[in-house]
Protein backbone atom coordinates (compact mmCIF):
# COMPACT_ATOMS: atom_id res chain seq x y z
CA UNK A 1 0.00 0.00 0.00
CA UNK A 2 1.16 3.44 -0.92
CA UNK A 3 0.27 6.81 1.00
CA UNK A 4 0.75 10.16 -1.41
CA UNK A 5 0.62 13.83 0.56
CA UNK A 6 -0.60 16.40 -0.95
CA UNK A 7 -2.84 14.22 -3.42
CA UNK A 8 -3.73 17.71 -5.43
CA UNK A 9 -6.42 16.56 -8.15
CA UNK A 10 -4.99 12.76 -7.93
CA UNK A 11 -3.44 12.61 -11.21
CA UNK A 12 -0.02 10.67 -9.45
CA UNK A 13 -2.20 8.51 -6.73
CA UNK A 14 -3.77 6.91 -10.18
CA UNK A 15 -0.69 6.62 -11.54
CA UNK A 16 0.25 4.88 -9.31
CA UNK A 17 -2.56 2.49 -8.53
CA UNK A 18 -2.73 2.00 -12.55
CA UNK A 19 0.92 1.17 -13.34
CA UNK A 20 2.19 -0.50 -10.39
CA UNK A 21 -1.11 -1.94 -9.38
CA UNK A 22 -1.02 -1.11 -5.98
CA UNK A 23 -3.67 1.02 -3.89
CA UNK A 24 -3.15 4.50 -2.90
CA UNK A 25 -4.62 6.24 0.02
CA UNK A 26 -4.00 10.08 -0.40
CA UNK A 27 -3.43 12.79 2.14
CA UNK A 28 -5.04 15.95 1.12
CA UNK A 29 -6.14 18.74 3.64
CA UNK A 30 -7.40 21.74 0.71
CA UNK A 31 -8.57 19.69 -2.25
CA UNK A 32 -11.87 18.70 -3.40
CA UNK A 33 -11.41 14.73 -2.54
CA UNK A 34 -14.15 13.81 -4.85
CA UNK A 35 -12.53 15.69 -7.75
CA UNK A 36 -9.65 12.74 -6.46
CA UNK A 37 -12.04 9.83 -6.27
CA UNK A 38 -13.86 11.19 -10.03
CA UNK A 39 -10.04 11.22 -11.32
CA UNK A 40 -9.13 7.80 -10.35
CA UNK A 41 -12.67 6.38 -11.34
CA UNK A 42 -11.86 7.69 -15.11
CA UNK A 43 -8.52 5.90 -14.96
CA UNK A 44 -9.96 2.59 -14.17
CA UNK A 45 -8.64 2.30 -10.85
CA UNK A 46 -11.10 4.34 -8.47
CA UNK A 47 -11.55 0.99 -6.27
CA UNK A 48 -7.96 1.20 -5.71
CA UNK A 49 -7.21 4.98 -4.25
CA UNK A 50 -9.00 6.59 -1.10
CA UNK A 51 -8.76 10.19 -0.86
CA UNK A 52 -9.26 11.21 2.86
CA UNK A 53 -8.86 14.79 4.44
CA UNK A 54 -6.07 14.59 6.59
CA UNK A 55 -2.21 15.78 7.10
CA UNK A 56 1.33 14.66 7.59
CA UNK A 57 1.35 15.67 11.56
CA UNK A 58 -0.90 13.16 12.86
CA UNK A 59 -2.12 10.69 10.58
CA UNK A 60 -4.98 8.44 11.50
CA UNK A 61 -2.86 5.11 10.83
CA UNK A 62 -1.05 2.69 12.70
CA UNK A 63 2.21 2.23 12.65
CA UNK A 64 4.17 0.35 9.61
CA UNK A 65 0.99 0.92 7.26
CA UNK A 66 2.41 1.74 4.06
CA UNK A 67 5.35 0.36 2.00
CA UNK A 68 5.93 3.65 0.25
CA UNK A 69 4.98 7.24 1.04
CA UNK A 70 5.47 9.83 -1.13
CA UNK A 71 5.11 13.80 -1.23
CA UNK A 72 4.32 15.86 -3.95
CA UNK A 73 5.05 19.20 -3.76
CA UNK A 74 3.29 19.61 -0.14
CA UNK A 75 6.41 19.03 2.36
CA UNK A 76 7.62 22.27 1.91
CA UNK A 77 4.62 23.90 3.49
CA UNK A 78 5.01 22.00 6.24
CA UNK A 79 5.99 24.45 9.35
CA UNK A 80 7.44 21.45 11.35
CA UNK A 81 8.97 19.37 8.91
CA UNK A 82 10.94 17.10 11.40
CA UNK A 83 7.75 16.29 13.12
CA UNK A 84 5.89 15.54 9.86
CA UNK A 85 9.10 12.98 9.16
CA UNK A 86 8.53 11.28 12.36
CA UNK A 87 5.47 10.35 11.46
CA UNK A 88 5.83 9.93 8.33
CA UNK A 89 8.40 7.24 9.59
CA UNK A 90 6.00 5.85 11.99
CA UNK A 91 3.44 4.59 9.23
CA UNK A 92 6.18 3.72 6.95
CA UNK A 93 6.76 -0.09 6.79
CA UNK A 94 10.84 -1.43 7.87
CA UNK A 95 12.53 -0.95 4.70
CA UNK A 96 9.97 1.03 3.03
CA UNK A 97 10.21 4.18 0.76
CA UNK A 98 9.83 7.92 1.69
CA UNK A 99 9.84 10.05 -1.00
CA UNK A 100 9.39 13.83 -2.01
CA UNK A 101 9.26 15.73 -5.40
CA UNK A 102 8.75 19.43 -4.69
CA UNK A 103 9.58 23.01 -5.02
CA UNK A 104 13.09 23.85 -3.72
CA UNK A 105 16.01 26.35 -3.85
CA UNK A 106 19.30 25.71 -5.07
CA UNK A 107 22.76 25.89 -2.77
CA UNK A 108 23.00 29.95 -4.37
CA UNK A 109 22.13 32.58 -2.40
CA UNK A 110 18.42 34.08 -3.15
CA UNK A 111 18.93 37.03 -5.86
CA UNK A 112 18.31 40.16 -4.25
CA UNK A 113 16.23 41.38 -7.14
CA UNK A 114 13.32 38.78 -6.46
CA UNK A 115 12.76 40.75 -2.91
CA UNK A 116 10.33 43.40 -4.72
CA UNK A 117 7.80 40.01 -5.90
CA UNK A 118 5.01 39.54 -2.54
CA UNK A 119 5.73 35.59 -2.64
CA UNK A 120 9.70 36.59 -1.72
CA UNK A 121 9.32 36.23 2.08
CA UNK A 122 7.10 33.10 1.42
CA UNK A 123 9.46 31.34 -0.75
CA UNK A 124 12.80 32.45 1.11
CA UNK A 125 10.87 30.61 4.39
CA UNK A 126 9.32 27.65 2.67
CA UNK A 127 11.80 26.45 0.35
CA UNK A 128 14.92 24.64 1.54
CA UNK A 129 18.03 22.76 -0.76
CA UNK A 130 18.39 19.18 -1.33
CA UNK A 131 21.53 19.19 1.17
CA UNK A 132 18.78 20.56 3.62
CA UNK A 133 16.33 18.27 2.90
CA UNK A 134 18.68 15.15 3.01
CA UNK A 135 20.20 16.20 6.04
CA UNK A 136 16.61 15.87 7.40
CA UNK A 137 16.65 12.77 5.81
CA UNK A 138 19.87 11.20 7.67
CA UNK A 139 19.00 12.87 11.43
CA UNK A 140 16.36 10.98 10.92
CA UNK A 141 18.12 7.67 10.56
CA UNK A 142 16.56 7.42 7.07
CA UNK A 143 19.49 5.87 4.28
CA UNK A 144 19.06 8.65 1.31
CA UNK A 145 18.78 6.37 -2.28
CA UNK A 146 17.97 9.35 -4.55
CA UNK A 147 18.54 12.74 -4.46
CA UNK A 148 19.17 15.17 -7.22
CA UNK A 149 17.82 18.81 -8.71
CA UNK A 150 15.21 18.33 -12.18
CA UNK A 151 17.29 19.20 -14.76
CA UNK A 152 14.37 20.70 -16.62
CA UNK A 153 12.73 22.25 -13.44
CA UNK A 154 12.63 25.69 -14.82
CA UNK A 155 10.40 24.79 -18.00
CA UNK A 156 8.31 22.92 -16.45
CA UNK A 157 7.51 25.65 -13.78
CA UNK A 158 6.75 27.41 -16.92
CA UNK A 159 4.61 25.24 -18.53
CA UNK A 160 3.26 23.25 -15.86
CA UNK A 161 3.06 25.17 -12.53
CA UNK A 162 -0.28 25.74 -10.74
CA UNK A 163 0.70 29.60 -10.01
CA UNK A 164 -0.36 32.22 -7.69
CA UNK A 165 -0.18 36.26 -7.58
CA UNK A 166 2.90 37.36 -8.92
CA UNK A 167 4.37 33.52 -8.71
CA UNK A 168 4.63 33.38 -12.62
CA UNK A 169 6.41 36.38 -12.93
CA UNK A 170 8.61 35.85 -9.70
CA UNK A 171 9.92 32.34 -11.94
CA UNK A 172 10.37 34.04 -14.82
CA UNK A 173 12.41 36.67 -13.38
CA UNK A 174 14.32 33.95 -11.21
CA UNK A 175 15.22 32.03 -15.06
CA UNK A 176 16.61 28.78 -12.59
CA UNK A 177 18.92 30.74 -10.82
CA UNK A 178 17.46 30.09 -7.38
CA UNK A 179 14.56 28.33 -7.56
CA UNK A 180 14.32 24.53 -8.77
CA UNK A 181 12.33 21.02 -7.96
CA UNK A 182 14.22 18.23 -6.41
CA UNK A 183 13.38 15.02 -5.31
CA UNK A 184 15.07 12.88 -2.20
CA UNK A 185 13.95 9.53 -1.18
CA UNK A 186 15.24 7.48 1.40
CA UNK A 187 15.05 4.07 3.01
CA UNK A 188 13.64 3.28 6.18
Amino acid sequence: MVQVKGAGTGQVAAILAKNWGVSVITLEPWENLIDIQDFATEHGVGNDVLAINANAMGMPFPDESFDAVFGIGSFFMIDDREQALKEIIRVTRKAGHIGIAEPMCTGNPMPSDLGKYEIFNSYKNWLRSLEWNCDLYRNQGLSVTEEYYFPEAYQWMIDNFRYYDGEKDFILEDNGRWLTLGLVVGQK
